[in-house]
């Protein structure tokens, strides 16, 4: 899942933080933070990142989710299954092991 209210460069937002606030707000206690990308590139526009030390800093999103009593959780993408053939790159994945698609 993606909001894709990051910006350009994958940091966090005002619509990100109102986002999350609101699942907060609405009672859920653990939210879990959309997929965050490992690398820049077009397939992944408006999506937060973790690729770098300046986007990897979740400190205003993690502040807005605690305030409303919620506890954040972290969770990474990954497009193993169409590696390549759209970023031209080899994907980063936890397996080897080809998909077919």
């Amino acid at each position: 899942m993606t909001t894709r209210t990051a910006d350009a460069e994958g940091l966090v937002t005002d619509a990100s933080l109102a986002y999350y606030a609101a699942r907060a707000r609405g009672g859920n206690r653990l939210i879990t933070v959309e997929m965050a990308r490992r690398a820049p590139g077009p397939a992944s526009q408006r999506e937060l990142g973790i690729y770098d030390d300046a986007s990897c800093r979740p400190d205003r999103l993690t502040a807005e989710i605690q305030r409303h009593g919620a506890k954040p959780r972290s969770s990474s993408g990954m497009a193993a299954a169409t590696r390549g053939r759209h970023l031209r790159r080899d994907a980063i994945a936890p397996s080897p092991i080809p998909h077919r698609l």
